[in-house]
């Protein structure tokens, strides 16, 4: 049985899953050479983090909410 943690949970998530749909359909507008600087959710990856870490397309927000949900570890 769920109980309120797990109804918060949800909802968060369903949040989350909203505000990034809603910058990605924006980031759909920007032309191409600027949106490899940029991540899915329209806010700009810093230059360190391209440095750090080559081929990145996530900003650290959205690469931690990604992991949680197991996206990047092939669990959808």
């Amino acid at each position: 049985m769920a109980d309120e943690c797990d109804f918060a949970t949800d909802m968060q998530l369903k949040a989350a899953d909203a505000f990034a749909a809603s910058r990605l359909s924006r980031l759909a507008l920007l032309p191409l050479a600027i949106s490899a600087d940029v991540c899915e959710c329209g806010t700009p990856i810093p230059a360190a983090r391209r440095v750090a870490v080559p081929g990145v397309t996530l900003c650290t927000f959205c690469q931690a909410n990604a992991e949680r949900r197991g996206v990047i570890h092939g669990r959808a």
